[in-house]
């Protein structure tokens, strides 16, 4: 059985949402990492609030681990 993690990037901040990938990253229990691809935060109340785009975010926290497999 492998386990992931799936992180949404809104109503957080980069160094939050890096430490919990680094952190899953170092645990060789996860196999993987996810993000979604929503432009807009969901589920919340104020979809006004901040929301880090998919790919970039992606992206930066592919070069910032080092042996999870990633996904969007």
């Amino acid at each position: 059985m492998l386990y992931a993690i799936k992180t949404s990037p809104q109503e957080t901040t980069w160094a939050d949402m890096l430490n919990v990938w680094q952190t899953a990253d170092d645990m060789e229990v996860f196999h993987s990492a996810w993000n979604f691809d929503h432009f807009y935060p969901i589920n919340v109340p104020d979809t006004t609030g901040p929301c880090m785009e998919a790919w970039v975010t992606l992206s930066a926290l592919a070069q910032a681990t080092k042996r999870i497999r990633i996904g969007c």
